[in-house]
């Protein structure tokens, strides 16, 4: 009979391991405590989106991010870096442009170039929906290879758009694909 999903394969005279296991309540209190990368806005772990109409900033909001998270500084005079962080930025669109966003950007706060040396910049993006031979997979792989076990607190990939090719924006299928990958 074949396998669900997900399901784990039953060994003979073993019983199987359950796939989904229940939290008490006190099992859900003894859970450590979030780790923060920057204070109440995002952690270890987790998924985040900018988003927004096109042309409102979206991409100078990361940049913005981007640069207080690896100085370590406080971002949007709100939320604080818990440390420097080691940011991989992989830009999707509007790469003859990014120089000068960056720059300017980095002008804006102040920041020396010898302060931003956990920025990495990909100028070219990892495929969230169908790989093409470029997939998440790949990006780690590669990754891996030109960092060693170096650590990477956040990876920005902009835009969504770019890295979702082949995607159907409004398909719950295809968006289940892409999270997946995403998490990933």
């Amino acid at each position: 009979m074949p396998e669900e999903p997900g399901q784990v394969p039953e060994e003979p005279g073993r019983a199987a391991a359950p796939v989904f296991k229940a939290l008490s309540y006190e099992d859900l209190l003894s859970l450590p405590p979030k780790q923060w990368l920057i204070e109440g806005v995002i952690g270890e772990g987790d998924l985040g989106m900018i988003y927004g109409a096109p042309g409102s900033g979206k991409t100078f909001v990361a940049l913005d991010l981007i640069i207080d998270a690896i100085a370590g500084n406080l971002w949007a005079d709100i939320a604080a870096t818990v440390k420097p962080l080691t940011v991989a930025y992989c830009a999707g669109e509007g790469t003859g442009g990014l120089r000068a966003r960056f720059e300017a950007a980095v002008a804006a706060k102040g920041t020396s170039s010898e302060a931003l040396s956990n920025l990495l910049i990909f100028l070219d993006i990892p495929q969230l929906f169908d790989g093409m031979g470029r997939g998440v997979n790949q990006f780690i792989n590669d990754y891996k290879a030109a960092h060693g076990e170096r650590q990477l607190d956040l990876l920005v990939i902009d835009t969504l758009h770019s890295a979702t090719v082949g995607a159907e924006e409004n398909s719950a299928k295809d968006a289940g694909k892409i999270l997946q990958a995403t998490k990933q």
